[in-house]
């Protein structure tokens, strides 16, 4: 009797421990499949957060490692179990999108859907406060207009800004308040600058050299792959039509 009561209390340990390890399985299985599926869909969160250089070198990455994740998540759960190859039926489909689809469009969407209220603001403010030209005044190279100023500090102030650039906002009769109010939407939507020239409006979220990418404005939607994009004057590559007039553009 002694024995038996034993045994149950055994199998009910045996039991619950399964269980434990089941569900913690599925977690580390389903926190697997997602980071697998973010390296296809979400392109530009990782060239925002790592930058144009890192973001890519770290999704090539998250899908190098994925491999050896598809073969160890069996060894976690039951092979009978149809959760333990959700990490390959993720990396299958992150392979075919990348590939058949680098440009998807998700990622850029769903950045574009979370800030178009600040991107339609940016393009009327600009055009109210007389300013065709502005960066977030990060960089080493800062401009108002057609004022640069170089060097490593950074204007993110009212006072700042109207101590380096007071001669462009005195000769110019500019608002110093709207431009602060400017800079600062770039920062909230992760903007390096703003440029407006030809009947083009550009807002370059991030680049190096010859490359720049981010959103362009064309009322008459009439962006399309070849055009010479201005100020930069660099060709467009790729891009992706949000609508209403906005594109995501890639030029080089």
């Amino acid at each position: 009797m002694k024995a038996t009561k034993a045994q149950d209390r055994g199998n009910h340990w045996k039991d619950d421990k399964i269980t434990k390890t089941s569900r913690e399985g599925k977690v580390i299985i389903s926190v697997i499949s997602l980071i697998l599926l973010s390296a296809s869909v979400l392109e530009l969160q990782y060239l925002l957060v790592f930058g144009p250089f890192f973001g890519n070198i770290l999704r090539l990455i998250v899908l190098v490692l994925g491999i050896p994740a598809v073969l160890i998540t069996p060894y976690l759960m039951s092979y009978k179990s149809p959760y333990a190859y959700l990490p390959l039926g993720t990396l299958m489909l992150s392979g075919l999108l990348i590939f058949l689809a680098p440009n998807n469009g998700i990622g850029h969407r769903l950045h574009y859907w979370t800030n178009k209220g600040n991107l339609n603001t940016i393009y009327t403010l600009s055009h109210e406060a007389k300013i065709h030209q502005l960066d977030n005044m990060r960089r080493y190279h800062k401009i108002l207009n057609d004022e640069i100023v170089s060097n490593d500090e950074h204007y993110l102030t009212k006072a700042d800004l109207q101590k380096a650039y007071a001669n462009t906002i005195q000769s110019e009769g500019l608002d110093i308040e709207k431009v602060v109010e400017l800079r600062d939407r770039l920062d909230r939507s992760s903007l390096i600058s703003l440029g407006r020239d030809q009947g083009d409006f550009v807002l370059t979220i991030d680049g190096f050299l010859d490359n720049e990418y981010g959103y362009a404005y064309s009322p008459n939607n009439t962006l399309k792959v070849g055009d010479f994009l201005m100020p930069s004057g660099l060709p467009i590559i790729a891009s992706i039509d949000l609508g209403e007039g906005w594109y995501f553009y890639y030029t080089t």
